[in-house]
């Protein structure tokens, strides 16, 4: 009984140990394959070729600021009370356009004193002239002594001097006179007037503001790595976004109908700071826009895009190929692995952005999100299609 219970469990225990072995066995292989799938798995991502592109290069500013280089406050000359106006708000004007009248009752009164000095001066001239003539003749005779005569030029002279001061005091008031018509010294509109009728102004004192806004301007810096594209006398498209109000400040007249948001404008590249011809690492570009339409005023404008209008052929990559805003960084895909570089990029068009640097035409960038993504990693490459 013993033996065949000992033999029993023997038996029990080998069939135990046996099924622990096999169960090992199992786990291992398991744990091999799933090693050697693991190896042999690769990421499928969404990837791009580098290659040369015609992009439409495209620079997005939050803010810009446009200023006119035609605007003006129109002062007196003169002091004087306001009596006529003979503009209003909105109206066009030129150099020398009459825009108020100014009375100064002392200036008729100062022009009548000048007459009567000028008068009693001449009177004087006259008698001064005669005097010097007799004495001209008498001292040709010896009939009186040269002290005489010399003193005949003197008077004649300063006759001739006083005449001529008081000449110029009346040119001076009637040029005060003509200052009474105040005129505008350039062409523009008529944004403001203001003194109204009856209003007393000292010399140089504001009576109405000027502004010709058929040309505005703007500046903005550009790294070197986009002004190198710019030229002089480039024309781009700039565009204001949907929402822009083009609310009236100045309250200028528009000139054709108002269309109202998403307005594209023509600006002109018309100074380049410093000039293309010198190393620098900022330049800055002076913009000159097309306002005949009456559209824009002076002011900060948000969120202006300004659109090269001719393409430009360039390597270049999609952005979603970029790991950070500002395309520095990108994954590569080199001999079926994942590879980080970095990059500089130049201008984009929202799409496409340009390579100056860090990558060569036919390298596979990856445009898949790239969340997670890490170097040394496996992939498959599904290339797409422009």
């Amino acid at each position: 009984m013993k033996k065949t219970f000992y033999f029993g469990m023997a038996i029990i225990v080998i069939l135990i140990l046996c099924l622990l072995s096999y169960a090992i066995y199992l786990n291992r292989h398991s744990e091999d394959i799933i090693a050697e799938r693991m190896d042999n798995m690769k990421l499928s991502l969404q990837c791009s070729e580098v290659k040369v592109r015609n992009i439409q290069p495209v620079v997005n500013m939050s803010l810009i600021n446009l200023y006119s280089n035609e605007l003006t406050d129109i002062v007196s000359l003169i002091e004087g009370r306001v009596e006529n106006e003979f503009v209003g708000i909105s109206d066009r004007v030129e150099p020398g356009t009459p825009i108020v009248e100014l009375v100064n009752e002392t200036i008729p009164l100062k022009i009548k004193q000048a007459d009567s000095d000028i008068a009693e001066a001449e009177a004087m001239l006259t008698r001064a002239k005669n005097t010097y003539a007799r004495y001209e003749q008498l001292v040709a005779e010896s009939a009186i002594s040269l002290e005489k005569f010399d003193e005949a030029t003197a008077q004649l002279k300063a006759a001739e001097a006083r005449l001529e001061n008081f000449r110029s005091q009346k040119e001076q008031l009637l040029i005060q006179q003509s200052r009474q018509i105040v005129t505008s010294s350039i062409s523009g509109q008529i944004l403001k007037i203001y003194k109204p009728i009856g209003s007393y102004v000292t010399m140089g004192m504001p009576v109405a503001l000027v502004g010709n806004f058929d040309k505005l301007y703007f500046k903005i810096a550009l790294s070197d790595s986009i002004s190198y594209n710019v030229i002089l006398n480039q024309v781009l498209e700039i565009k204001f976004p949907s929402g822009e109000n083009f609310s009236k400040t100045y309250g200028a007249k528009y000139e054709s109908s108002n269309h109202g948001d998403n307005e594209i404008f023509n600006a002109r590249i018309i100074e380049i700071s410093p000039p293309m011809t010198e190393s620098a690492s900022i330049r800055q570009i002076i913009f000159e826009i097309d306002n005949r339409s009456g559209l824009l005023e002076p002011g900060f404008y948000n969120d202006v895009t300004i659109t090269n209008k001719m393409p430009k052929k360039c390597l270049s990559v999609p952005t979603d190929a970029m790991l950070d805003d500002k395309f520095h960084s990108l994954f590569v895909v080199e001999n079926g692995v994942l590879k980080k570089k970095y990059v500089t990029a130049g201008l984009d068009d929202g799409k496409y952005v340009e390579i100056l640097s860090g990558l060569s035409a036919g390298e596979i960038v990856v445009t898949s999100e790239t969340g997670g993504l890490q170097e040394g990693i496996a992939v498959e490459v599904n290339l797409e299609e422009d």
